[in-house]
C-alpha cells in the first residue's frame, strides 16, 4: 500500500518521464502484478516514459531496452531480447523425474565444469551451462533461456563458491519437531491477524512462510520469535512452551530482520564484539565463534571498516554473522534477500542450505516465490488464514496449471479471495 500511495502522490500531475526506483521491492508478487498493471496503462493511455531500476528479471523482460551496470560501468545496452540471447544454447531445465534427491543434484550440478548459474525451478533444477557431458544422468533438455539467464552469463558467475558436490546430505533432522503450533490465534483488539493456524517444523528444515503484503506471516514469524504471545492455541518451539518461557526461547533462536538493524558507528569487529557479549559468550568462546563467523562469512578483509560504510552484501553478511555468533537451533530470517541482486540473493541461499544440512532450522519470508523452490516446506496465508501448507511440489499441485511457484502463488491467492 504504501508503494501504491507514492507512486499515486508521483502522478498527481502526469508527468513526462516518471523515475521509479526499485518500486516493488518488499512487494509480494500480487501487488507487484497489480502495479505493472497500473504503470501499463498509464504508458498506454498518457504516453510517458519510465526509467525503472529493479532486481527483479521478470520486471526487465517487460521493458523496452535494459541498461545493465557492475562496478559503475556499462556492460549492456539492449533490448531484453538481445539480453536474453548471451545465453543461447546455454540454458537447460532437469526434471524433477531426474532429480530424486533435489539438493544432491543442485550441489553435483553447481560443481560440474561450465556450469555459470543454477537455481531450483517447478520441482527440478534450471542451469546455465557450456558443457552438459558431465550431466548427462539427469538427461538435461535445452529451454529458450530467459533475461536473468542473460544476466548470470553477462556477468561470468561461478555457481561452485562455497558448495563441494561430496556435501554431507545427511541432514540432522528426521522426524524430531523443533517447532509446533496448534490452533494458533493473534488478535490486536477486534483485529484477528492470525486464525487458527496449526502446522510443525523438523529439525533442519528450511520452512518458508509466503504471504500478500499483510496476510499474517509476520505476526506468525514473531510469535515463533517469542516476541509476542498468542492470543489463543499452543506454540511449542525447541520444546519449550513459547507462551509460558519466551525469553528461554529467544535464547535458542537467531534473528536475522528484513532491515539491517546493527550499529552503523561501529566497525565491524565491534559490533560482533559487541553482540557476542549480549549474547553471554565467554571471552574464549567469544574469541572462537567471531573467528569462525569471520571465516564462513569472508568478512576478514573488512573488519575494521565502519559498519554504514559496507556495500549491502557485506551488510546481508554481517547481519547473519551477528544472529549466529551462539550457535542458534533456529535461524529466523524476515525476507533475507528483498532488495538484493540476483547473484547476492544465490549466495545468500547458498549459505542457507550449508546451514540447513547442518541441523540448523530455518524459518523464513520471502516475496521472491522462486526462492521457495528452496524450501523443504512452505505455508501460505492471507488474511490471517493458513490456504496452504505442503512441499513446493504440493503447493504447486493445489494451483491448476501453475508450473511454477510464482503461478501456484499468485493462483492460490485469488481463488481464496473469489470464494470469499
Amino acid at each position: 500500500m504504501k508503494q501504491k500511495l507514492a507512486l499515486i502522490v508521483s502522478l498527481m500531475k502526469v508527468p513526462k518521464i516518471l523515475l521509479l526506483d526499485e518500486p516493488t521491492v518488499g512487494v509480494d508478487p500480487l501487488s507487484r502484478k497489480e502495479l505493472w498493471e497500473i504503470l501499463e496503462k498509464l504508458i498506454s493511455d498518457e504516453d510517458i516514459t519510465v526509467l525503472v531500476s529493479t532486481s527483479y528479471m521478470d520486471e526487465a523482460e517487460i521493458a523496452d531496452m535494459v541498461l545493465m551496470l557492475d562496478n559503475g560501468k556499462v556492460i549492456l545496452d539492449a533490448p531484453p531480447d538481445d539480453m536474453r540471447k548471451k545465453a543461447e544454447g546455454m540454458s537447460y531445465n532437469i526434471s524433477a523425474e531426474d532429480c530424486p534427491v533435489l539438493r544432491e543434484a543442485f550441489y553435483e550440478v553447481s560443481t560440474a565444469p561450465g556450469v555459470m548459474d543454477i537455481v531450483p525451478a517447478g520441482g527440478g533444477l534450471h542451469f546455465i551451462s557450456t558443457d552438459i557431458s558431465y550431466l548427462e544422468k539427469y538427461h538435461p533438455k535445452p529451454v529458450k533461456p530467459s533475461v536473468e539467464d542473460g544476466f548470470m552469463t553477462v556477468l561470468k558467475y561461478n555457481p561452485s563458491h562455497g558448495l563441494s558436490a561430496s556435501a554431507n546430505f545427511a541432514r540432522k533432522r528426521k522426524d524430531e519437531v523443533i517447532i509446533e503450533a496448534k490452533g494458533l490465534v493473534k488478535k490486536f483488539g477486534d483485529f484477528t491477524a492470525v486464525n487458527s493456524t496449526s502446522f510443525t517444523v523438523t529439525r533442519g528444515e528450511i520452512f518458508g512462510l509466503l504471504g500478500p503484503n499483510g496476510a499474517g506471516k509476520t505476526t506468525t514469524f514473531r510469535m515463533m520469535c517469542g516476541l509476542i504471545p498468542p492470543t489463543e492455541g499452543d506454540l511449542k518451539v525447541v520444546g519449550i512452551d513459547a507462551k509460558k518461557a519466551a525469553l528461554e526461547v529467544r535464547k535458542r533462536l537467531g534473528y536475522m530482520a528484513q532491515k539491517f538493524s546493527l550499529y552503523q558507528d561501529l566497525t565491524v569487529i565491534e559490533n560482533l564484539d559487541f553482540f557476542a557479549s549480549a549474547y553471554a559468550l565467554r571471552t574464549e568462546q567469544k574469541h572462537d565463534r567471531i573467528e569462525s563467523v569471520v571465516k564462513q562469512f569472508d568478512l576478514g578483509k573488512a573488519l575494521n571498516w565502519q559498519t554504514k560504510t559496507l556495500p549491502g552484501g557485506f551488510k546481508q553478511r554481517l547481519s547473519m554473522a551477528v544472529a549466529l555468533l551462539h550457535n542458534p537451533e533456529i535461524l529466523f530470517l524476515d525476507e533475507p534477500t528483498s532488495g538484493a541482486d540476483p547473484v547476492a540473493r544465490r549466495e545468500f541461499w547458498r549459505t542457507i542450505l550449508r546451514l540447513s544440512d547442518g541441523g540448523t532450522t530455518i524459518i523464513v519470508t520471502t516475496h521472491f516465490m522462486e526462492e521457495a523452490e528452496y524450501c523443504d516446506k512452505v505455508m501460505i496465508q492471507d488474511h490471517g488464514n493458513m490456504l496452504a501448507i505442503g512441499t513446493p511440489k504440493e503447493i504447486r499441485g493445489k494451483a491448476e496449471g501453475a508450473s511454477n511457484m510464482n503461478d501456484a502463488f499468485i493462483k492460490i491467492i485469488e481463488k481464496a479471495r473469489d470464494e470469499h
